[in-house]
């Protein structure tokens, strides 16, 4: 899809006062309006749909979308975009604090200038702002602020090398905050890495498999793990509960894979500490299987502190890679062989491979994943 097509599709939205859920389908990583361009091209199209929620309204559907941007956006556009997004919701839900806060703190030295005057931006207009301008305009907005996340904010402020101008912004989301910071307990908002309103995605009693895709089979996907062996998936996943996650090597967003797999191995020694790491196994998937040889894979994760066991390992997808996203409704987009979007999500499989519990497009925290694993009703 060129420019002009996509700026049509938006604009059927903005210009033509159509429902903003119009927009949202728009978002998935595997859209018709990403597919074949870079990553670069897609942060710049992903961007100019989230900016356009502060105009049309922020539909329900897209808060993951803006929550998720907010949480792991690694570039200053896309940050400003979705920090732009929040002001489009009906209610200023106190919750979107948190999330600002961690994209403030992601962004505060990669703090940029960026335009949103045109999809191809006219800089000579001189109506630039920057990250920090427009996540510092969401949080005032939202008029009433936790005492939790004001050291946050101030710890930003007082980021050597920060401009006067955004350091200026961030004084006065301070000064106003201080008002609410002994509030009446009407606040009650959760930090971010305690995951969504509930921690993840149950299966129903009784259901079919939690992801939404139609293909269900996994008896064709053939994995390599970090040491070379080559197995079925499916068997691997038969016998014991356990927890999935993606990544690829060569993922340039910090706050994704490579934290991914850093929780992982925290994971793993937090099970390891109560005497259960062969009782629940861990599973990391490649998104970039022809790239992430096993010699790849093992360094990656020996960098961050995850050991290959037996029921802990990182995998390419050798055979059958089609079958598993589709099973498991992967958040993940190409331009030919190459990632140019992927969510964060993760999964935990009881002992027959069925999908449990997903968490989607937020940052898991460890804590939220061992209370599922280790509760009495877990798989």
């Amino acid at each position: 899809m060129d420019d002009a097509e996509f700026l049509e599709r938006v604009s059927a939205v903005t210009e033509r006062h159509a429902p903003p859920d119009g927009l949202v389908d728009l978002l998935a990583e595997d859209s018709g309006v990403f597919a074949g361009h870079g990553a670069r091209e897609v942060a710049r199209r992903r961007g100019w749909i989230l900016a356009a929620f502060e105009q049309t309204g922020l539909p329900e559907g897209a808060v993951p979308y803006v929550r998720e941007e907010l949480e792991t956006a690694h570039d200053p556009y896309v940050a400003a975009a979705a920090a732009k997004a929040v002001r489009g919701s009906a209610a200023r839900d106190g919750e979107f604090a948190y999330h600002l806060t961690a994209a403030l703190t992601n962004m505060v030295q990669r703090d940029d200038a960026v335009c949103f005057d045109g999809f191809v931006p006219n800089w000579s207009v001189g109506s630039t702002t920057t990250v920090v301008a427009e996540i510092a305009a969401s949080l005032r907005w939202l008029g009433r602020l936790p005492a939790a996340v004001v050291p946050t904010i101030e710890a930003a402020a007082a980021t050597v090398g920060l401009g006067a101008a955004a350091r200026q912004r961030l004084t006065e989301v301070i000064t106003e905050a201080e008002s609410v910071a002994e509030d009446d307990g009407r606040v009650e908002l959760r930090h971010l890495d305690t995951g969504e309103r509930s921690c993840c995605r149950p299966a129903s009693p009784g259901a079919d498999p939690l992801p939404t895709g139609t293909g269900r089979d996994l008896a064709r996907v053939r994995v390599e793990d970090q040491a070379g062996a080559s197995l079925s998936l499916a068997a691997f996943l038969t016998g014991r509960p356990t927890v999935i996650a993606f990544f690829y090597t060569r993922c340039e967003n910090p706050y994704k894979c490579s934290l991914t797999v850093t929780k992982m191995a925290d994971l793993q020694a937090r099970l390891a500490q109560i005497g259960r790491g062969d009782d629940v196994q861990l599973a990391i998937v490649s998104y970039d299987s022809a790239h992430d040889t096993a010699a790849r894979l093992a360094r990656y994760g020996q960098a961050r502190g995850f050991v290959g066991t037996d029921h802990h390992r990182l995998f390419r997808v050798v055979d059958g890679e089609e079958d598993l996203h589709t099973y498991l409704a992967i958040n993940v987009g190409y331009a030919g062989s190459l990632v140019n979007r992927h969510a964060v999500e993760l999964f935990l499989t009881n002992d027959a491979g069925v999908v449990v519990r997903r968490w989607e497009r937020t940052l898991w925290s460890v804590d939220d994943v061992l209370e599922q694993v280790l509760s009495p009703s877990a798989p």
